[in-house]
């Protein structure tokens, strides 16, 4: 599923070619209705029959199960709750040992049966000095008539552990462990404290996540979920579909990067904190206790501001619902006023397809998120959301029916085309969209071109080409075997981050940032800035209109040319840099704090010169209406 912020579309009488609608209802949503028929229904009853339990009328019987298990101090615990419902709770002590303790309930119309289901759940133990794991089967189906399972697991391990869990209808706890933890929650809450390794986590359905002090932060992929996160040290990257997101307690150095589609984004600042910030919202308000620099283009308001350079970097995406940001200290503002436009309605589907080894995915898209991840395998699954904001409801399902998505195979490449097939105004839909989530083979060549929308691809190695309207590009682990990456947006912003080169990064109304991108790097920004972090090779970098930032703190490893009309130049390079400095300012100044320049002032123009080290490499850096800043 995709989660992350983006546009609608705006509709109006134009309309666009015919495709076909996926027949396939997605994957997920089947699995929901069959779990819902067997447990939310039974939960709270159907209509008339408030307050039953699916426990009523049945005879429960408990059976225990307690084992230990001698182990490696590091070692990894795969816990696996699958059955009916329940609880996970993982605790730590100091023991190179994994205590298992597993309740079994099960409920049946008769105790005699209710004895031989409970004695019938095959407890699986897998245990290895690196590795065990932990599961409970269930035999296949029976004529036992109404039946009910609750499985209770209480796992102790050594708290130099990792975690791996996947609970199904149950609460997650994990408090302790000093490795890396990789939970798979499906409805039910989920509480994360003192946490020392990485955390990575997907968690779906109205259920409270809780994430406390985790101290080498973590990838969270939630759908619904209410979520609170305190004390997260280091990379905290949330995404989050239909739910919330409350961020406190942020620690000095920290790097915050949340999404939140059609939900609430909170964040907490402490009292004397100065983060630097970048928010952006589609048909929503950004509200913030700290000043904020906010631009508006069409239904998108984009905000910067805060320290630039600050080791607290706090980087937020929403729609449909407010941004705000609390500085701790500072009295709160009013709450944004409520959404306007009429209900959203929302279809899933899902297809996929075999493509040949090294084939291209193409797509091209209309209005809405895409998001492109790797799979190991020679499919290419296409999983998407169809939304409409409605008047009324009366026209909702010939809305949905005409947003198409189509895939197919054509000469070789891999088709994926979105497009609205009828006069959307005419329907009563205000706004409509089509998020798509792609899974491809990770070293497909993918080329796409998307009007607006939030877009994102991560760790594919194939060579890259994307082309946008509006709206803003993310790239991050893209080390691609061939071929460049080319990246070229109108309107919004591009993010590049841990990527290998060459790389050509081009917006005609916005900013670049890019960080540890080896191979050459050609970037254009107008009316914006371009922040190049840790550049391991060539830059060619023009910025009209906005600043340029290179923070080389790892050594100038490559020739720059910076060029700058109407903004400032700031360089900060080591001293154990190897490069020659040009600097040329044209009405503006030149100050370096780094590097012993001489030259000469001739009227409004400035010219220096100056060695770092030998001065393998050569920097120019050239500014006209700003200046130039060598730290």
């Amino acid at each position: 599923m995709m989660l992350s912020s983006g546009a609608f579309a705006q509709s109006s009488p134009k309309e666009s070619a015919p495709s076909t609608v996926f027949d396939t209802v997605t994957r997920w949503l089947t699995v929901l209705g069959e779990k819902t028929e067997d447990l939310l229904a039974p939960r709270f009853g159907h209509i008339g029959d408030a307050g039953k339990s699916p426990w009523d009328g049945l005879t429960p019987y408990t059976r225990e199960f307690e084992e230990s298990y001698p182990v490696r101090p590091t070692c990894t615990v795969s816990i696996t709750r699958d059955v009916g419902e329940g609880l996970v709770r993982v605790m730590t002590w100091d023991n190179p040992v994994v205590r298992v303790h597993i309740t079994a309930t099960v409920g049946a119309e008769k105790a005699e049966t209710a004895q031989q289901l409970a004695d019938d759940l095959k407890i699986s133990i897998s245990p290895s000095p690196e590795l065990v794991g932990i599961a409970v089967e269930q035999p296949g189906p029976s004529d036992a008539g109404k039946t009910a399972i609750k499985l209770d697991y209480e796992i102790t391990v050594p708290a130099g552990a990792s975690v791996m869990c996947k609970n199904e209808w149950g609460d997650t706890e994990i408090d302790g462990v000093t490795g890396a933890v990789d939970i798979d929650s499906q409805f039910g809450a989920v509480d994360l404290r003192n946490i020392g390794g990485a955390v990575r986590a997907r968690a779906w359905g109205e259920f409270p996540l809780r994430a406390y002090q985790l101290r080498q932060g973590g990838a969270f992929e939630l759908q619904g979920t209410q979520s609170e996160f305190a004390g997260v040290s280091g990379a905290l990257k949330i995404s989050n579909f239909m739910g919330n997101v409350m961020v406190r307690e942020l620690p000095a150095e920290t790097e915050l990067d949340v999404t939140c589609e059609s939900g609430p984004i909170e964040v907490f600042v402490p009292e004397n904190a100065a983060p630097e910030i970048s928010a952006s919202v589609a048909y929503g308000a950004v509200n913030s206790e700290i000043q904020l620099t906010q631009t508006k283009r069409g239904d998108l308001v984009i905000a910067r501001g805060g320290t630039v350079g600050s080791k607290q970097r706090v980087s937020l995406h929403a729609s449909f619902n407010a941004i705000t940001i609390h500085q701790e200290g500072v009295k709160p503002q009013a709450p944004s006023p409520a959404r306007e436009g009429g209900e959203l309605v929302v279809t899933n589907t899902e297809q996929s397809i075999e493509i040949p080894a090294g084939a291209e995915v193409s797509v091209n898209a209309v209005v809405g998120d895409v998001r492109v991840t790797p799979t190991e395998s020679a499919q290419l699954t296409v999983r998407a959301r169809l939304v409409v904001q409605m008047q009324s409801n009366a026209n909702a399902k010939a809305a949905i029916e005409a947003l198409n998505v189509r895939c197919e195979l054509i000469d070789g490449r891999a088709m994926l085309t979105t497009a609205v097939r009828d006069n959307m105004a005419a329907l009563g839909c205000t706004r409509y969209r089509i998020d798509l989530d792609v899974q491809c083979p990770r070293a497909s060549p993918v080329r796409l071109s998307s009007d607006s929308g939030y877009t994102s691809i991560t760790d594919m190695s194939g060579p890259i080409v994307v082309e946008q309207g509006k709206g803003s590009v993310t790239l991050e682990q893209c080390n691609r075997e061939a071929g460049d990456v080319l990246v070229t947006i109108q309107e919004g912003d591009i993010v590049v981050k841990e990527c290998a080169g060459p790389l050509t990064a081009t917006t005609q109304q916005g900013s670049v940032e890019t960080t540890s991108v080896s191979g050459k790097q050609v970037i254009k920004a107008v009316q914006g800035r371009a922040t190049v972090d840790l550049p391991k090779g060539e830059l060619d970098v023009a910025c009209t209109g906005g600043d340029a930032i290179v923070l080389a703190n790892e050594g100038v490893l490559g020739d720059y040319k910076v060029n700058v009309e109407q903004g400032n130049i700031r360089l900060l390079v080591p001293d154990t840099a190897d490069a020659t400095l040009f600097v040329t300012a044209t009405n503006g100044q030149v100050n370096s704090n780094k590097v012993r320049l001489s030259g000469s002032v001739l009227g409004d123009k400035r010219e220096f010169s100056g060695p770092i080290g030998a001065g393998r490499f050569r920097v120019d850096l050239r500014v006209t209406g700003g200046s130039v800043n060598i730290d």
